[in-house]
């Protein structure tokens, strides 16, 4: 019953769109992104390939991207192929699905869904495997409706700087309709102009996640953003706990001071933390120097490094050696490449 839903609601919104923009133009366009690089550690002699910036030391990823649009009607699918998979949430209704079919090295669908947008672009509807990064954080970059599921998403702006978002997931397996409700992610963003953008989003209404969001934009050159996160569930990695992130900077010219720091607040044991300053020069429009310390308490280790950053429009090239206080690292190097064409 629940794939009857699913493909009812996937065909309604194709059948909807195409009917209103049949006289459209159809247009299309492609692209490729590579996150890579490789970790070198003096202290264990090991060599790790990955994109220890965007990912971790030991995950590479490739994206392929395909978008379609006709009018106020599409469709987009993105292929992904990436050397280890990602634990990230799973809903408990159906803990053994993994939509993200991307796992050591070979080639899954990430996303694949059709969409409508109407109401002069207040209002949005997906479904299939959706993913849209309208709701994000502005450190982390979590990302409220992105989670590798398939079911139905809407998001709509009822009055100017808000912006609400629905997700209801469907079941590989057979649930009923208030287990895959109690499964489904809602999530809220107001922008103040020039002052601030806050939000909020809530997964999983039985086993609840809340994560929020302020990012500040009332000064020119200032950065201000804090972060929040509460889990009370089996499915995440620490089970009722709360996690805090801030970060504050701002930029001097070309000097760019900025300071990082996390706290975690766990139901059982000692609160630990992180913190992470660094300062970045930007020598020219292309070319970034920076360097960084970390310290992180529950692991106790302290890492030093330098960096120099190249970049060109989406692509970027960073070389960073430096030292980890932790056992088998020692002095090391690391490479990173985005590129995007």
């Amino acid at each position: 019953m629940k794939k009857v839903l699913f493909a009812l609601c996937f065909v309604a919104i194709a059948a909807v769109g195409a009917i209103a923009q049949e006289e459209a133009t159809v247009t299309s366009s492609f692209s490729t992104q590579i996150y890579t690089g490789f970790s070198y550690y003096m202290g264990s002699s090991t060599i790790v390939a990955g994109d220890s910036d965007n990912l971790d030391d030991a995950t590479s990823r490739l994206n392929f991207t395909g978008v379609f649009t006709m009018g106020d009607f599409g469709a987009k699918f993105t292929l992904r192929a990436q050397n280890i998979d990602n634990d990230n949430w799973q809903p408990s209704y159906d803990s053994a699905m993994d939509t993200k079919l991307s796992v050591n090295g070979t080639v899954g669908a990430r996303r694949a869904f059709v969409f409508y947008t109407f109401l002069e672009q207040k209002m949005y509807l997906a479904a299939g495997l959706p993913g849209i990064g309208d709701f994000s954080t502005t450190y982390d970059g979590l990302v409220a409706f992105d989670n590798a599921l398939p079911g139905v998403l809407a998001t709509v702006k009822p009055i100017e700087g808000l912006e609400l978002g629905y997700f209801f997931p469907i079941s590989s397996a057979e649930a009923d309709a208030e287990t895959l409700f109690n499964a489904s992610t809602v999530a809220a963003m107001y922008e103040i102009p020039s002052i601030a953008t806050v939000q909020v989003w809530l997964h999983q209404f039985d086993d609840l996640q809340v994560v929020g969001d302020i990012n500040v934009t009332a000064v020119e050159g200032l950065t201000l953003s804090g972060e929040f996160g509460y889990n009370d569930t089996v499915d995440f990695e620490d089970p009722d706990c709360i996690d805090v992130k801030e970060q504050v900077g701002y930029a001097f010219g070309k000097v760019s001071p900025l300071v990082v720091s996390s706290q975690h607040f766990p139901d059982s044991g000692d609160m630990t933390f992180t913190v992470k300053p660094s300062i970045a020069y930007a020598l020219s429009d292309n070319i970034e120097l920076a360097a960084e310390y970390a310290y992180d308490s529950g692991a106790e280790n302290h890492v030093f490094d330098a960096y120099a950053k190249f970049t060109l429009q989406n692509n970027y090239i960073k070389v960073k050696p430096g030292y980890d206080t932790a056992d088998g690292k020692g002095f090391f190097l690391k490479t990173v490449l985005v590129a995007e064409f």
